[in-house]
């Protein structure tokens, strides 16, 4: 038999069995990087911690906001998770939330906060100028370090020592009838307040 022949024949069967076979479906994947996934999560979540700082209900618009950003996520980029709050905690000096994010394939959980602990805390009267000078020790807990800057309502701060471990001595000058606050801001744009 004709070698020529042959191959030909096992062309048109394989060409013959290609052509007989039911309508192939073409699915396409999308790669996702898990540290995509994951630092969109953080950030989603960090924006809606940023957003509700000063507000009333601050439960209802972390919730709000957090669902607002998720519904302009594109499902055709990146999937869209449920999203469950286990925590949320906003006072004055503290901040804190725990969420679970669920996908198809995977769930990630997030923990998020800063808090501001006054560790010591002492008031000297200034007659000449009728003013208190009131030193603070606070100490800052954060899920990751952070660079903190300070503001004063209602006050002036007249300066900021650094120590160990987030750990800060901060001088504020105040009238005697006024209730001063301080604002500390971390890097990711956290606030907390603190009552002087």
């Amino acid at each position: 038999m004709n070698y020529t022949l042959t191959a030909y024949l096992i062309c048109m069967l394989l060409v013959a069995s290609i052509l007989i076979q039911p309508g192939m479906h073409i699915i396409s994947l999308r790669s996702e990087g898990l540290e995509k996934i994951f630092a969109t999560d953080y950030w989603l979540t960090l924006n809606a911690l940023i957003y509700i700082y000063g507000k009333e209900d601050s439960i209802g618009e972390f919730n709000s906001f957090l669902n607002s950003e998720l519904n302009f996520l594109n499902p055709r980029i990146i999937e869209v998770p449920n999203v469950t709050v286990q925590y949320l905690n906003v006072t004055g000096s503290r901040i804190e939330v725990q969420l679970t994010f669920r996908r198809q394939w995977t769930v990630h959980r997030i923990h998020i906060f800063l808090k501001a602990e006054i560790v010591d805390r002492s008031v000297k009267h200034n007659p000449e100028r009728n003013e208190l000078t009131v030193t603070l020790k606070v100490k800052f807990y954060s899920d990751r370090p952070v660079h903190i800057y300070f503001k004063v309502l209602d006050g002036e701060l007249l300066k900021i020592k650094n120590l160990v471990d987030q750990t800060f001595e901060i001088y504020i000058s105040k009238s005697l009838q006024s209730i001063s606050r301080l604002v500390a801001t971390d890097s990711r744009g956290l606030k907390v307040t603190i009552n002087v």
